[in-house]
């Protein structure tokens, strides 16, 4: 079955927004317009979204209050926020910047290049496994990111990711290891790697092994790993292929 993406779209201007869900229709995104701000945080409670394109020209503040909220809730925190506004200046484009906007439009919106960008991140939405629900990176082949972790009988393995997501990873290790320790559904704990040269350190629960090839489920982040990988994510999708 294939999963039909979803995209929440609060532009101030109809015709903008009017345009934005036609383009988005043509690409397989099911968008749905919210013509006040004021209600976007209850439609998303809702429904289930993807995506969250947000018009700054609505208010600064309001919209970047409304980000804080969608944030800081645990059921919304993994929608991708995409933005627009009249204009844009340096302290501006900093401050989206820390907030995680994947995808951001000067008006009039150039919607050639609006429909290029998000064809490159549906690409990999749609990409990741049925048994995965969130959007996977895969690292740059010049870009080899390794994972490490310590058995209980004190054996360190090595890894290569395959891929990463804010859900888990996949890994291909480097020798095949024959011990119980690596059965599916065993917790492992303190796995770290590495995301933009930032340490990412969790727990995480084996949910396939294949010989080399092992996935995991994170269970539990240590200190700022979550934020850290939040961000490796979202740089990868803003990202043009």
């Amino acid at each position: 079955m294939n999963y039909q993406i979803n995209c929440l779209i609060c532009i101030s201007n109809n015709s903008t927004a009017t345009k934005v869900y036609d383009v988005f229709l043509n690409m397989g995104i099911a968008g749905k317009i919210v013509e006040n701000i004021d209600f976007c945080y209850e439609e998303l409670k809702k429904s289930k979204f993807d995506f969250l394109f947000l018009d700054f020209d609505f208010g600064e503040e309001r919209v970047f209050e409304l980000i804080d909220t969608v944030r800081n809730d645990e059921a919304l925190s993994q929608i991708f926020i995409l933005g627009t506004a009249l204009s844009a200046t340096g302290s501006f484009i900093k401050r989206i910047q820390s907030d995680n906007i994947i995808g951001f439009y000067v008006k009039p919106i150039d919607y050639e290049r609006l429909q290029e960008k998000m064809s490159v991140i549906c690409k990999k939405f749609k990409n990741h496994v049925s048994d995965r629900k969130y959007i996977r990176i895969i690292p740059k082949e010049d870009d080899l990111v390794r994972a490490f972790f310590k058995l209980k009988s004190g054996k360190r393995i090595s890894a290569k990711v395959l891929d990463i997501s804010i859900g888990g990873l996949a890994l291909s290790l480097y020798s095949d290891f024959e011990t119980l320790e690596l059965a599916e559904g065993n917790l492992l704990e303190h796995i770290i790697f590495e995301a933009d040269n930032k340490e990412i350190d969790v727990d995480a629960k084996i949910v396939k092994k294949n010989g080399l090839f092992v996935s995991f489920q994170f269970t539990h982040f240590y200190l700022n790993s979550y934020d850290n990988l939040l961000k490796y994510i979202m740089k990868n999708l803003s990202e043009n292929e």
